[in-house]
C-alpha cells in the first residue's frame, strides 16, 4: 500500500476496522506488532462506549479527540510498515516487535509510552485548540475508563504468562495500585505536554517541541525493551513461560 492510498480514519468504526486490519495482518505474518492493536482496540471500543453512554462532559469533543489520538499511532504504524520515517519513540516500539526476547508486557509498555507521553497531549491539544484547560475534566476521566480495563486485561495477560496469577493473589491489591499510580503519572505528563504544545503558535515551534519531546521518550522506550543487565537477566528466566504462538496471544489480547 503506498501512501498516497492510505486514508486516515474519521470517525471511531472507522478507527476499529483499521485496528482489525492491523491484528489480522499481524496474525497472519506472526508480528508481535498486533499485540499493542490488540489492547488498543479494547480501550478504543471502552471509549467509544463511553462516548455513546454521554459520559463525557464534551462527548462530540472527546470523540475527535479519540480519533485524532489514534490517527497518530494509526500514521505511524503505516509509515514503518512502508519503510518511512516516523517518531523515534514508536520505532523503537516497532523495532522490538522483531525479537523474540520481549516479554508482551513490554511491548505493550514501550507502545503505552510512544502513545501516552508523545501522542496524548498533542491530540488533546488539537482536539481542543483555544482554551485547552476546558478539556481537563474530560481528558482525566479518560484515565477512570482506563482503570476499568486493568483486572480484565491483567486476567489476559495471566492466561499468557501464568505466573501473574499467583503474583497478583499474593500482593493483593498492590498491583492495581502500583497500575493506576502509573497511568494517573502518565496521564500528568501528557497533560502537560499538552499545554505546552497549545502555547506554541507556530508550526516550527511546535516540530521542534514534538521533535524534543519524542527524543526525551524514546529515552524511556529504549530502558522499557533494554531495561539493563539484571532485568534483562530475569527477563530471559520468566520469557519462556509465556504460553502460547504469537497469533494466540493476539487473541487472548484482543478478547
Amino acid at each position: 500500500m503506498s501512501s498516497v492510498e492510505f486514508v486516515l480514519p474519521t470517525n471511531v468504526d472507522q478507527v476499529i476496522e483499521q485496528l482489525d486490519v492491523i491484528i489480522l495482518d499481524s496474525i497472519h505474518k506472526k508480528s508481535r506488532m498486533g499485540y499493542f492493536a490488540a489492547l488498543y482496540k479494547r480501550v478504543t471500543l471502552a471509549v467509544k462506549d463511553k462516548i455513546e453512554e454521554g459520559y463525557f462532559d464534551d462527548n462530540p469533543r472527546m470523540e475527535k479527540l479519540d480519533i485524532i489520538f489514534a490517527n497518530r499511532y494509526l500514521l505511524a504504524n503505516h509509515q514503518y510498515q512502508n519503510g518511512e520515517r516516523c517518531s523515534t519513540s514508536w520505532k523503537i516500539a516497532f523495532d522490538s516487535a522483531r525479537f523474540w526476547s520481549p516479554m508482551v508486557i513490554q511491548h505493550l509498555f514501550v507502545g503505552m509510552n510512544a502513545h501516552i507521553s508523545l501522542d496524548l497531549g498533542i491530540a488533546a491539544s488539537e482536539a481542543q485548540p483555544t482554551d485547552i484547560h476546558s478539556i481537563h475534566d474530560d481528558f482525566d476521566k479518560i484515565n477512570v475508563v482506563l482503570e476499568s480495563l486493568v483486572d480484565d486485561v491483567q486476567d489476559q495477560l495471566s492466561s499468557i504468562f501464568w505466573p501473574l496469577k499467583p503474583i497478583d493473589l499474593i500482593l493483593g491489591g498492590v498491583d492495581e495500585k502500583i497500575a493506576k499510580f502509573a497511568m494517573d503519572f502518565a496521564r500528568d505528563e501528557a497533560w502537560e505536554v499538552a499545554i505546552a504544545y497549545s502555547n506554541l503558535h507556530t508550526a516550527q515551534g511546535r516540530a521542534t517541541y514534538v521533535e524534543t519531546r519524542d527524543k526525551d521518550v524514546s529515552k524511556y522506550g529504549i530502558k522499557i525493551v533494554r531495561p539493563g543487565k539484571l532485568v534483562s537477566f530475569l527477563i530471559r528466566i520468566f520469557r519462556p513461560l509465556e504460553y502460547g504462538t504469537v497469533a494466540y496471544k493476539m487473541n487472548k489480547l484482543n478478547k
